[in-house]
């Protein structure tokens, strides 16, 4: 409440704000005593004036001015709340913040300048926009000195090279850092030759590939009912050898006719070689003995296919003579984590090391042989080596080997390594 010289204040005729505040125990509630804080209106203007230049009144329950009232006409356009009242004399515009007090009816009203109102949000925007271009422009000093950084390498190459071009014509035994970066720049050229020169090496045996299977599969119909002819004929005449025989050709052919696989699994590939085999061994009968050393795992192991008949084809072809009566072959396929490790092993009379001198130069030559220069240069065994040596380096690269030894009237050996 508002009261005039409180009689505690001696000598002292000033009018003061006072606030009071009853005191009452907290375990039995009885009233304890009343504490008063008394301010001076001027002590509260100059609190006030610290903090804004705008208009404040303070009114009591009579609407009597106890601070302020040097805009009465604005204070008594303020009805409510957060409203906005304009000088007429000026034109400037307020905003009206307005508080009651429910007990003691005292009433605070506050008009707040539109200027000084979004001083603060003009100030924060113009920081804002002075911030954004102070980034940009650290963003865009980063990105040219990012951009010269990445780029001078190349720049410094391109510069060094049509550098030297014109120098070498004039120099062409300098052997400095400029003649070094040209013969790796030829290097990379002959690279790309070679790269080109080979895709279009596999892409002409593709189509001469896919031409030869068309050509075997012009009428397989007529193979299959001509041989199922014979062997009915055969069976008639009790010729049951000749039988089995016919029987297992036509499981050869129709093997051989299955041209759109480029791999096939282990287990498919030993069921065909052994189809071979038995063919064969008809034909030699105990003159032949091939036994197989197989682990399970390796029956799902994908490898090229027709890799392992070639080679039993080579021993019989090249192991069994006039000082051979009975030719042995042992093949071994093992796993040894995610390496396949096939060998073909005979007893027969292995190979002269002239000879093998020229298949070790076909097999591991810097460059892939050609088809037609293997024809002229090696007989039909060393060409199914070739090949089967060039479909590994096709398909799996230097994650495939191939690799050859003979001892003359002890034997052959073929290993073949490929990692998955």
């Amino acid at each position: 409440y508002y009261d005039k010289a409180p009689i505690y204040y001696k000598n002292n005729n000033k009018e003061y704000l006072s606030f009071l505040r009853l005191l009452r125990d907290p375990d039995n509630q009885k009233e304890l005593g009343v504490i008063r804080i008394d301010f001076s209106p001027s002590y509260i203007s100059e609190i006030i004036d610290q903090f804004s230049n705008d208009y404040l009144q303070i009114t009591n329950f009579n609407n009597e001015p106890l601070l302020g009232g040097q805009a009465d006409d604005l204070f008594s356009s303020c009805h409510s709340n957060n409203s906005w009242v304009k000088d007429e004399e000026t034109g400037k515009e307020y905003i009206c913040v307005t508080h009651t007090s429910n007990k003691t009816g005292f009433k605070i009203s506050s008009l707040i300048s539109k200027d000084h109102l979004y001083k603060d949000v003009r100030d924060f925007d113009r920081f804002i926009y002075i911030l954004i271009g102070v980034c940009l422009l650290f963003s865009l000093l980063i990105s040219y000195y990012m951009a010269n950084y990445l780029l001078r390498p190349l720049y410094l190459l391109k510069n060094r090279i049509q550098f030297f071009q014109t120098k070498s014509q004039s120099s062409p035994q300098s052997m400095d850092e400029f003649a070094e970066l040209a013969v790796a720049y030829d290097g990379m050229l002959s690279e790309i030759d070679y790269l080109v020169e080979e895709v279009y090496e596999i892409t002409k045996q593709n189509a001469e590939a896919e031409f030869k299977a068309l050509q075997s599969q012009m009428d397989p119909h007529f193979i299959f009912n001509t041989l199922e002819s014979i062997n009915m004929k055969a069976i008639s005449n009790d010729q049951y050898e000749l039988s089995d025989m016919i029987v297992e050709l036509g499981k050869l052919i129709r093997f051989r006719l299955r041209n759109e696989e480029q791999q096939i699994l282990l287990g498919e590939e030993i069921t065909f070689t052994k189809t071979y085999v038995n063919i064969m061994k008809n034909r030699l009968e105990d003159a032949l003995e091939v036994d197989w050393d197989v682990e399970d795992e390796v029956l799902e192991f994908p490898v090229p296919k027709y890799i392992i008949q070639p080679l039993i084809e080579n021993s019989i072809m090249h192991g069994y003579g006039d000082n051979i009566q009975s030719l042995k072959v042992l093949i071994t396929i093992r796993r040894d984590q995610q390496t396949l490790k096939l060998t073909v092993k005979d007893n027969g009379s292995g190979i002269t090391d002239e000879r093998l001198l020229k298949i070790e130069e076909a097999l591991h030559g810097v460059h892939l042989p050609k088809v037609e220069e293997t024809k002229k240069k090696n007989n039909r065994g060393s060409i199914a080596l070739v090949n089967i040596n060039r479909r590994l380096q096709l398909i799996y690269g230097i994650n495939s080997r191939l690799h050859i030894s003979s001892i003359t009237g002890i034997g052959t050996m073929v290993d073949i390594e490929i990692k998955k």
